[in-house]
């Protein structure tokens, strides 16, 4: 694996702040990278009937025209949905990832996935779909 220079820089950092090797501390990332399944919102069905296209150009085409705007911009404030991570939307471009058919046969339906730089991640950023996030409220202190 090639990471850029300034990437090892960071996890270099993170090695020596944990006391850990690059392998280690890769897991550990990788660990509070990884959406944990309990943030998937109650309401959203986790095996959804599979409707047949009928063409994968239609169901492109559909998709297109119920495209929704993002809710986030670089900047906010946001959590995962069990309120347990906090993080801001990074200045990297949102990007909407298209209906797609998952291996197991799913559809997943077609959402924004946005760079978000976790408190305590070292400026290290992870995409995560707009479902899988919520406005972080955060009270000002005057």
């Amino acid at each position: 694996m090639w990471l850029k220079p300034d990437i090892l820089e960071r996890l270099d950092a993170y090695c020596a702040f944990y006391g850990v090797g690059r392998g280690r501390a890769i897991g550990h990332l990788l660990k509070g990278a990884l959406p944990d399944p309990r943030w998937v919102p109650a309401s959203t069905p986790l095996v959804a009937p599979v409707e047949e296209p009928t063409s994968p150009q239609a169901e492109i085409s559909a998709e297109d025209e119920n495209k929704s705007e993002p809710l986030f911009t670089v900047g906010d404030r946001v959590s995962n949905n069990a309120a347990s991570r906090h993080g801001v939307i990074a200045d990297e471009p949102a990007y909407w990832v298209p209906t797609s058919r998952l291996p197991c046969g799913t559809v997943r339906e077609g959402h924004w996935s946005y760079a978000v730089a976790w408190d305590g991640q070292m400026g290290l950023t992870i995409r995560y779909a707009e479902d899988l996030l919520r406005a972080d409220a955060v009270e000002s202190a005057c």
